[in-house]
Parts: structure tokens; C-alpha cells; sequence
């Protein structure tokens, strides 16, 4: 299936907040640029097989987190710090 020019794909970020692979598979080196390629809108965060949550660009106004059952966490100014938020939820 061909893929829409402007449409972003989910990316993985592990629980330390590293992206892992997007969501075709490929890791963070076989991406292209990321001058070319804008952030993702929607970034999954794992630990191991388990989802604890994901991240939303809000553009402007940040990145809102969410744990797996779709609660926001909160907004923030930053991804790592999105995805750091999640973390820390799911081990509370």
C-alpha cells in the first residue's frame, strides 16, 4: 500500500524514551533526514511488548501524554519529557 506524502507514522519510544524503530519497522539511522521528515504526530511508548502510553503533538502548545487507557497525563513542553510523564505513570 502506498503511503500519503505528508502523512506522519507512529514512531516507538522505549521507556527510557528512545525511539526504537517508526512504524515501518526501520530504525532511527535508516530514517531520512529529519530536516526533510517533520516530528511525528503520534509517538507509542513501550516497555518490552507493553504499551504504557503514547504521545500527541499539540504544535504549539506542546506534547500531551496519555496512558494506555487513553487518560491524559498532561501537556508538556517537550517529547522526552512526554514520554518521561508516562514512565513515571505507569510505575506508580
Amino acid at each position: 500500500m502506498a503511503r500519503r506524502h505528508g502523512v506522519s507514522r507512529p514512531q516507538r519510544v522505549d521507556a527510557a524514551g528512545t525511539r526504537t524503530t517508526d512504524a515501518l519497522g526501520k530504525s532511527p539511522s535508516s530514517s531520512q533526514s529529519s530536516d526533510k521528515n517533520p516530528a511525528p504526530k503520534l509517538v507509542s511508548v513501550y516497555s518490552g511488548q507493553t504499551l504504557l502510553g503514547f504521545v500527541l503533538s499539540r504544535g504549539r502548545d506542546g506534547f500531551e501524554s496519555f496512558d494506555a487507557q487513553e487518560r491524559s497525563i498532561g501537556v508538556f513542553p517537550d517529547m522526552q519529557q512526554a514520554a518521561d510523564a508516562i514512565s513515571a505513570e505507569a510505575e506508580s
